[in-house]
């Protein structure tokens, strides 16, 4: 019993050491140990890698005898199929043999489907790159840059990517509306993806945060605009359809849209959304506001800034007030309410005032400057409990944001 136990123990030792003298010098599949099936895949395969060579016929040969070895093996196939296709004389479809044979051993593994979306998209397989994608997109994030610019690049149709190249799942659906916005040139593909993602109830509010951020930044508020009415029609609650601000009574928590207000915390004074926004400066410091914000998209013509207000015990000479100026260019348009100070009950001031032509995006922001008198820390309560910005047509009447969504975007 002994000396099988010792021999056993031996035998164990020995494979140990062949193992480790296989892993120093190299796991040639055409060996003794290799054909004896002492070496690993994984030995084998690191091998054939680190060849200078990757076209060498010898590499070849041993990569099939590594099929030979391990047939069920997905990535011997696909390593199999890189060095095919690296290989002049064996060229693309013999390496697309060998990657169908991965994707038929192993359909979930991402990794080797996005092997042969590499190789479709090299050859221009418009129809394999959108299979592939469809299935990799479907199953991790990690690829989703690279096969949305495939498509791209391959000037694959919009209507055959949203057919075709996207799961029917929600997270690929968004990051493909994202991309899209980022990287597309026409509103027009914006829009019918986005479409597309409402008729599907995938158009979620982080996503469309998401759209409208990049829009504006991109410098397309019109098309920023359709996408976020849309959305605060279907989903958002918004209740007057006059009103071309988002939660002018500040009655639910802001969603992180420049189309939604901005509420960014500062030293000396705190908010609360409480039937409407408190602002309660804490009489600490003279302080500069200017971050209670939001824009909207505009058409030229008549407007009227509408603001219920009440305030109690403001002090100093300068109080705070709403003031509303092109996103865009400041300098091109800017008025603004009173100055609040002291103490007032509730009531409504409105400014009327023209938006020239050019004007597109409007911020309405409260604000309030530094006092250069000696008596100059702010203190007191106001109450916004609702700011609005309408549009007027020639009678003075107010025209309905939906009514004219049509002509925001064909005007």
């Amino acid at each position: 019993m002994r000396i099988v136990t010792f021999l056993l123990l031996a035998g164990a030792l020995l494979l140990t050491l062949v193992s480790l003298l296989i892993d120093l010098r190299g796991a040639d599949p055409g060996s003794l140990p290799c054909r004896i099936g002492l070496c690993r895949k994984d030995q084998i395969l690191d091998t054939l890698k680190n060849r200078p060579s990757l076209t060498n016929h010898a590499d070849i040969i041993g990569f099939r005898r590594l099929i030979a070895m391990a047939p069920a093996d997905a990535y011997a196939w696909a390593a199999l199929a890189e060095y095919l296709n690296s290989d002049s004389s064996s060229g693309s479809r013999d390496a697309r043999k060998a990657l169908d044979r991965a994707v038929e051993l192993a359909p979930e593994v991402a990794h080797i489907r996005m092997r042969r979306a590499n190789l479709c998209f090299e050859t221009g397989d418009k129809n394999c790159v959108l299979y592939d994608g469809r299935e990799v997109v479907g199953q991790t994030a990690n690829f989703d840059g690279i096969l949305f610019s495939y498509y791209k690049s391959l000037n694959v149709g919009l209507d055959d990517v949203l057919e075709w190249g996207l799961p029917k799942e929600a997270r690929a659906a968004r990051s493909w509306a994202i991309y899209l916005t980022r990287n597309a040139n026409s509103s027009f593909h914006i829009l019918r993806t986005w479409d597309w993602l409402r008729e599907r109830g995938l158009a979620d509010a982080a996503t469309v945060c998401r759209l409208t951020h990049e829009l504006v930044r991109k410098g397309d508020p019109e098309t920023a605009w359709r996408v976020w009415s849309d959305y605060r029609v279907a989903a958002y609650g918004q209740q007057d359809g006059t009103d071309r601000l988002t939660n002018a009574k500040f009655e639910r928590q802001p969603l992180e849209s420049p189309f939604d207000w901005s509420v960014t915390p500062q030293p000396g004074v705190s908010f609360r959304r409480e039937g409407g926004l408190e602002v309660s400066f804490q009489g600490e410091t003279n302080l500069s506001l200017a971050n209670v914000r939001q824009v909207s998209f505009v058409r030229s013509g008549h407007h009227r800034l509408v603001v219920d207000v009440a305030h109690e015990g403001l002090t100093t000479d300068q109080g705070p007030y709403v003031r509303l100026f092109d996103a865009e260019q400041p300098g091109r348009l800017s008025v603004q309410t009173e100055m609040f100070r002291g103490s007032a009950g509730r009531r409504t001031v409105a400014v009327d005032f023209v938006v020239p032509p050019g004007s597109r995006l409007l911020a309405v922001q409260l604000e309030r400057r530094p006092s250069e008198k000696f008596e100059n820390k702010i203190a007191g309560t106001l109450h916004l409990y609702r700011v609005s910005l309408i549009e007027l047509n020639a009678k003075g009447h107010a025209i309905s944001v939906a009514g004219t969504k049509g002509q925001d975007l064909h005007r």
